[in-house]
C-alpha cells in the first residue's frame, strides 16, 4: 500500500475494537502503522519533545501517564532514525539521501558548529539534535507520501510552452527551509510560508497551479525563467529555477528545475521589486510581478 493508503487504514484501525472486546486495536503492535503513529506524535510534541508542558489533544489535555509514554516512544523513534540519518548513501532511496543531505547542510552541521563554539550547553545540544533529526523523518514521510500518491518523482508545470520541473529536490528544499519555522532550533535566516491556502502537503500541485496561472497572461512571457516573483493573497513570493539535467531513456536531457519558493522579506529583494517591477492582476488572489 502507499503511505496515504496505510495512513487511512491506520486511522480506521485506531478507532476499531476487536470483536467481543472493549479495547481498541493496539496500533503500536502493527509494524506498518509505525509511521502513522510517529507523524501523529510528532505533530503533537514537536515543540515540546520531552513533555514539560501540557499537551492538548482534540478531547482535552493528555494525561501525565500518556504523555510519559508518548515521550518514551518518540525517543525510540529518534534513536532508530538517528542510525538512518547518520549516513546518506542509502541504496535505491534517493529521496531519503536528499532529505538527510538537506537537513545536515542546513541545520545539523550548524548545530554542531554553535555547540563547539560554546554557545549552547550539552543538554540544549541534545534536545536540538533530537528535534532536527525527528523533523527530518517527518519531512521524509511527508515528501514520500506525496510522490508515492503522485506515482512519479516530478510534477511538470507549463509556463508559456516552457516546462518547469517540480521534483523531489524542489519539495524537500522548500519544506525544509521555508516551512515549519516554529520547529527550527535556531534562526536559519530564512522566511517561512504562513498562508494556509497553500497546501504544503501537496505543494508541487499548488506551485504548478500558480505557475500556470501566471503563464496565462501574455505579458508574463519573460525571456528567462530564473526569477519569477508573484503576489498571492497580498504576500510577495519568489520562485527561483535553475538549469539542470536528468536521465531519461538512457539519455541526459536538460531541464528547468524549480529550486525554491519563499515569501520575500529581504530588504534588497523588496527594493529591487519596487524599483524594477510592476504588478499584473491575474485573478482575485494572484498577481504576476513583471519587469517594467
Amino acid at each position: 500500500m502507499s503511505i496515504a493508503e496505510t495512513n487511512f487504514a491506520a486511522s480506521i484501525l485506531r478507532r476499531t475494537k476487536l470483536e467481543g472486546s472493549v479495547s481498541f486495536v493496539d496500533l503500536a503492535s502493527i509494524p506498518a502503522a509505525q509511521d502513522f503513529i510517529f507523524k501523529n506524535l510528532y505533530i503533537l510534541y514537536y515543540a515540546d519533545l520531552v513533555g514539560r508542558y501540557g499537551i492538548d489533544k482534540a478531547f482535552g489535555l493528555v494525561s501525565i501517564e500518556e504523555k510519559n509514554g508518548d515521550v518514551i516512544r518518540l525517543n525510540e523513534y529518534y534513536k532508530d532514525w538517528k542510525k538512518i540519518y547518520s549516513k546518506n548513501n542509502h541504496k535505491a532511496n534517493p529521496l531519503l539521501n536528499l532529505v538527510i543531505t538537506e537537513s545536515c547542510h542546513q541545520e545539523y552541521n550548524k548545530l554542531k558548529e554553535i555547540f563547539l563554539m560554546g554557545e549552547i550547553t550539552q543538554e540544549e545540544y541534545d534536545y536540538k539534535e533530537k528535534s532536527i533529526i525527528l523533523h527530518s523523518k517527518y519531512l521524509y514521510l511527508t515528501a514520500k507520501a506525496f510522490f508515492d500518491e503522485h506515482r512519479s518523482n516530478e510534477v511538470i508545470a507549463t509556463f508559456h510552452n516552457r516546462e518547469i520541473v517540480i521534483n523531489e529536490y524542489s519539495m524537500v528544499h522548500i519544506l525544509n527551509r521555508h516551512l515549519g519555522g516554529s520547529a527550527k532550533q535556531f534562526d536559519t535566516q530564512k522566511s517561512f510560508h504562513l498562508d494556509r491556502e497553500i497546501n504544503w502537503l501537496e505543494l508541487p500541485y499548488d506551485l504548478k497551479s500558480i505557475i500556470e496561472s501566471l503563464g496565462s497572461h501574455p505579458d508574463t512571457n519573460v525571456p528567462t525563467l530564473i526569477f519569477l516573483p508573484f503576489k498571492f493573497n497580498g504576500i510577495l513570493y519568489a520562485i527561483w529555477t535553475e538549469e539542470k539535467t536528468k536521465h531519461q531513456a538512457a539519455k541526459v536531457i536538460p531541464i528547468t528545475r524549480l529550486q525554491s519558493c519563499y515569501p520575500i522579506e529581504d530588504a534588497k529583494e523588496l527594493k529591487k521589486i519596487r524599483e524594477h517591477y510592476r504588478e499584473l492582476r491575474i485573478n482575485d488572489k494572484l498577481c504576476a510581478i513583471v519587469p517594467i
